[in-house]
């Protein structure tokens, strides 16, 4: 899912995947490597923590998902200097 919302944020990144459909990354393949920039995998680390904060089973939405999927965001958006 993190690899679809980075490609939605940043398509120029996926250039050589849009002739064809992206990788499959099911639970069947958990040992297939995923080649992703190094530059980008901290944001794609921010990303699966604030998911695995959203599908916790408290009562309460956790605003550590949404500033950890807001960090993610602005890494993938931002021009690194």
């Amino acid at each position: 899912m993190g690899i679809l919302e980075a490609r939605r944020l940043r398509p120029e990144l996926f250039l050589s995947s849009f002739s064809t459909t992206l990788p499959d990354f099911s639970a069947a393949s958990m040992n297939t490597a995923v080649p992703i920039d190094p530059q980008y995998r901290v944001a794609f680390v921010y990303y699966i923590c604030g998911h695995a904060q959203l599908r916790d089973d408290e009562n309460v939405q956790d605003s550590r998902a949404v500033t950890f999927l807001n960090k993610f965001t602005s890494q993938m958006l931002t021009i690194q200097s």
